[in-house]
């Protein structure tokens, strides 16, 4: 056997590769007792609907697979309902629905993570039918987010999945190391970000738990424009509702400079309130938002974004920003 052979079959993933899989496991193995004491010190209180996004690598390596997460979320919190996105496309909105694919709430993956797929085969959980925008809950109050979701027109409306968890009083957002959550488009909405959504509805199928077809009329968000922020100068939207973690923060502020103080301001208000709040596990930052007065503030100031910069927001303008690559994440 040559020694290329030899390697191939030994670091089949490369040595690299292959060596920092070995750091994790052996240096960054995460015990289930640590991230429930670490969980619990957010004080999220008991019977809390809670709705995760993560970046699991952040937090290390996982032994008993994503699910511990969960588990340790459930174990935290007593009572808690749990509740994630199980977008069946990682994309946009509209290049799903122009492919005209049927949705099977039992055999369609989430394309919205890991974590997220690991909710959706949990025994105990619950998945939404929408046709585009279904949800998986577990908890005592999984029924209540998502029966009969389906019937919203909108994505992110009153009747979806999370417009009734993010209207309820005991609605948390839960982020490990990362702001990207899709509640932002549920902000779009209540806020009535302009040129949101496209004109017209579109047709989108799935079948229900009896193995029926259902088509249903959606509407459906423009890609890409309506995630931006006029300060004037645009910001992405999830930088904007949540500067976090810290390394977001150090970047907003280097590239906006005092154009950011706004946004760093309402974060630091939002913390000193505990609206806010933030722990650290080893290298990962996990932070805890109370969604109801997080909203509000946030939807108030897009828009009044949307009252002193209506320019910033008429697709000519969002066009050529994008040419100009002043569309882009900080």
């Amino acid at each position: 056997m040559s020694l290329h052979s030899l390697k191939d079959r030994l670091f089949p993933g490369g040595v690299q590769r292959t060596l920092r899989r070995w750091q994790m496991r052996v240096f960054r193995r995460v015990r289930r007792r640590d991230l429930v004491r670490v969980l619990r010190d957010l004080g999220i209180p008991a019977g809390a609907r809670i709705c995760i996004h993560s970046q699991l690598s952040a937090l290390g390596h996982l032994p008993e697979g994503p699910g511990m997460v969960i588990d340790a979320v459930l174990e935290a919190v007593p009572g808690a309902t749990v509740l994630m996105p199980t977008f069946p496309f990682p994309g946009a909105m509209l290049d799903w629905v122009q492919k005209g694919p049927v949705y099977d709430p039992r055999r369609t993956p989430s394309a919205s993570g890991a974590l997220s797929e690991a909710l959706r085969l949990r025994p105990d959980a619950i998945r939404g039918l929408h046709p585009t925008h279904p949800c998986a809950a577990a908890g005592p109050d999984a029924a209540l987010l998502i029966e009969g979701s389906e019937e919203s027109q909108e994505p992110f409306g009153p009747e979806s999945s999370y417009g009734r968890y993010a209207a309820s009083g005991n609605a948390w957002q839960l982020l490990i190391h990362t702001n990207h959550t899709s509640i932002v488009h549920y902000f779009q909405e209540v806020a009535g970000m302009p040129n949101l959504f496209l004109p017209g509805l579109y047709e989108a199928r799935g079948l229900d738990w009896e193995g029926r077809e259902h088509r249903r009329m959606i509407r459906v968000h423009r890609p890409v424009l309506p995630l931006y922020v006029a300060l004037p100068e645009y910001v992405w939207l999830p930088d904007f509702v949540l500067p976090f973690p810290s390394a977001t923060t150090e970047r907003l502020e280097r590239r906006f400079g005092p154009a950011a103080g706004a946004v760093l301001a309402r974060q630091r208000e939002l913390e000193s309130a505990g609206v806010i709040r933030a722990v650290r596990y080893r290298d990962a930052e996990i932070a805890a938002v109370h969604v109801p007065p997080w909203s509000e503030r946030v939807c108030a100031e897009m828009k009044e974004s949307f009252r002193k910069h209506p320019e910033c927001y008429e697709l000519p303008a969002l066009e050529e920003a994008r040419a100009r690559g002043l569309l882009a994440p900080v």
